[in-house]
C-alpha cells in the first residue's frame, strides 16, 4: 500500500508540472511539446499506479479468502476431531460400564447360586441325619418302650438339642445369604451410579468441545472481516486525501473491486452457512448418539431391575419353602403334645411367610391347647382374613369360643365353617355341641345326625346321639 501511494504522488507531481508548462506556452510544436510529453508520462505513471493498486487489492482479497478458507478447513478438522473423540469416549464409557455391570451381576449370581447350593446341601444333610437318627431311635426303643420310658425321654431331649443346633446352623446360613444379597445390591447400585456419572461427564465434554470450537470459529471470522474492512477503508481514506482528482478514474475500478468483494463475501457467507448446516447436522447426529446411549442405559437398568426382581422372588420362594418345613415340624410337635415348642416353631414360620393362613391356623391350635384363648382368637381371625375360604379357621375359632362358653358366637363360627365345607362331619359335631349348650337340643340332634351321615365312623357324634336320643343315629347299612 505504501508503494502504490508513492507512485500516485509521483504521477501527480509530473501532471502538475505539465500543466504549468502548458499554461506558459500554449503554442503547438511540430515535434511535440514538452508539456505533452509530461502529460503522457504522467498518464502512463497514473495507469501504472492504478494497475499496481488493483493488483495489490486483488492480492489482499485473495489472501483474505485463502486465510478464511484455511481457518474454515481447520475449524472443520477440529470439529471432526472433537466429534470423533467424544464418540470414542462415549463408546468406551458405555462399553466399560456395561462390562462392569455384567461382571458384577455374574459374580453376584455365582455367589448366590453357590450359597444356595451349600444351603440346600446342608439342610438336606441335616434332615437326612435327623430322619436317620429318628428311625434308629424308634426301631431300637420300640421293643423296650414300657421298660425304658425314662431313657426314651432322655433320647428325645437329646434329639431336641440336636434339632435346635440344626436350627441355629440354618439361621447362620440365612444371615450369610442375606449379607451376600446386601453386597450384591450395593455392587449393583455402585455400578449404576458409575454408569450415570460416566454418561453425564461424556455429554458435558461433548457440549463443551462443540461450544469452544464454535466460539473460536466465530471470533476468528469476525476479527478477520473487521481487519479486512479496516484495511480497505484505510486505503480509501488515504487515496481520497492524497489525490481527489484520481477518484473519477479509479471509481470504476473500485466499484468493480467492491462488486467482486461482495460476490466473494456472498460466497464466504454461503460457505459459512453450509458449514453451519454441517455443524447442525453433526450436532443432531451427536444428539441421536446420546439418545441411543440413554436407551442402552435404560435397557441395562431394566435388566438390572429384572435381575433384582428374580432374586427377590427366589428369596421369597425360599422363605416360603422354609416356612412350610417349619410348619410341618410344628405340626409334628403339636401331635406329640409339645404345644409350647410347636408355638415357637409356628411363630418362626410366620416370620418367614406372614401370608400363610394355614400356619396362623396351626398357631391358633397350639395357643388354644396352652390356654391362651385371646391370642388364639387373633391367630384364627388372621387366618380367616388371609384365606376367607379356609373353613378350618372358622371351625377352630368356634372351638375357642366354645371353651370360653361363648356358645352363641361359637354357633355362628361353626355355621361359617359349614358354609365353606358343608360335608365336614367335625364341624357338624361341634355345631351340635354348641347348640346343646344353648338348650337347643333338637337342632343339636339334627347336627349330630348329619355328622354321622357324612362320617359313619364319627364316634363322638354317635355318643352324643345315644346320650340324648337313645340311638346312635344312621347305621353303616343305612
Amino acid at each position: 500500500m505504501n508503494d502504490a501511494n508513492h507512485e500516485l504522488d509521483s504521477a501527480q507531481s509530473v501532471l502538475e508540472a505539465a500543466t504549468e508548462l502548458e499554461s506558459e506556452d500554449p503554442r503547438p510544436s511540430s515535434s511535440g511539446s514538452a508539456s505533452e510529453s509530461l502529460v503522457f508520462g504522467a498518464l502512463d505513471k497514473l495507469a501504472q499506479a492504478t494497475d499496481h493498486i488493483s493488483e495489490r487489492l486483488g492480492e489482499k482479497i485473495d489472501a483474505v479468502h485463502h486465510d478464511f478458507g484455511a481457518d474454515l478447513k481447520q475449524a472443520r478438522e477440529r470439529m471432526a476431531e472433537a466429534q470423533e473423540k467424544a464418540l470414542e469416549r462415549i463408546e468406551e464409557s458405555s462399553h466399560e460400564s456395561v462390562a462392569a455391570i455384567e461382571k458384577v451381576l455374574e459374580d453376584a449370581r455365582n455367589q448366590q447360586e453357590s450359597r444356595e447350593a451349600n444351603l440346600r446341601k446342608t439342610i438336606a444333610e441335616g434332615l437326612d441325619n435327623v430322619v436317620t437318627q429318628q428311625e434308629r431311635l424308634v426301631t431300637k426303643e420300640a421293643s423296650r418302650l414300657r421298660e425304658d420310658l425314662d431313657r426314651l425321654h432322655e433320647k428325645v431331649d437329646r434329639f431336641d438339642e440336636r434339632f435346635e443346633s440344626l436350627q441355629t446352623a440354618i439361621s447362620d446360613l440365612r444371615e450369610d445369604w442375606q449379607q451376600a444379597q446386601e453386597s450384591q445390591t450395593q455392587a449393583r447400585s455402585g455400578a449404576l451410579d458409575q454408569l450415570r456419572e460416566s454418561i453425564l461427564e461424556s455429554q458435558q465434554k461433548v457440549v463443551s468441545i462443540l461450544a469452544e470450537g464454535m466460539g473460536h470459529f466465530e471470533r476468528d471470522t469476525c476479527d478477520r472481516f473487521e481487519a479486512t474492512d479496516a484495511k480497505i477503508e484505510e486505503g480509501f481514506r488515504d487515496h481520497a486525501e492524497k489525490n481527489e482528482s484520481l477518484r473519477s478514474s479509479l471509481q470504476k475500478a473500485l466499484d468493480q473491486s467492491h462488486q467482486d468483494q461482495e460476490k466473494r463475501f456472498e460466497q464466504f457467507q454461503k460457505i459459512f452457512e453450509e458449514a453451519r448446516g454441517i455443524l447442525d447436522e453433526e450436532r443432531e447426529h451427536l444428539r441421536e448418539i446420546a439418545e441411543e446411549v440413554k436407551k442402552q442405559h435404560a435397557s441395562v437398568a431394566e435388566q438390572v431391575e429384572l435381575e433384582r426382581q428374580r432374586s427377590e422372588e427366589a428369596e421369597r420362594q425360599r422363605k416360603i419353602e422354609r416356612a412350610r418345613t417349619l410348619n410341618n415340624a410344628g405340626v409334628a410337635r403339636y401331635h406329640s403334645g409339645e404345644f409350647a415348642r410347636a408355638r415357637e416353631i409356628f411363630e418362626q414360620a410366620i416370620e418367614l411367610d406372614p401370608n400363610s393362613a394355614e400356619t396362623f391356623n396351626n398357631l391358633g391350635l397350639a395357643l388354644t391347647e396352652l390356654g391362651q384363648h385371646d391370642e388364639a382368637t387373633v391367630a384364627f381371625e388372621t387366618a380367616a382374613e388371609l384365606d376367607p375360604d379356609l373353613a378350618a379357621s372358622y371351625n377352630n375359632l368356634g372351638y375357642v369360643l366354645f371353651r370360653q362358653e361363648n356358645f352363641e358366637a361359637a354357633v355362628e363360627m361353626y355355621k361359617e365353617a359349614l358354609g365353606r365345607t358343608p360335608d365336614s362331619s367335625a364341624a357338624h359335631t361341634n355345631l351340635g355341641n354348641a347348640l346343646q349348650k344353648l338348650g337347643r337340643t333338637d337342632e343339636a340332634v339334627e347336627a349330630w345326625t348329619k355328622a354321622v351321615e357324612i362320617d359313619p365312623q364319627n364316634t363322638r357324634a354317635k355318643r352324643y346321639l345315644e346320650r340324648f336320643t337313645g340311638s346312635e343315629g344312621p347305621s353303616d347299612e343305612d
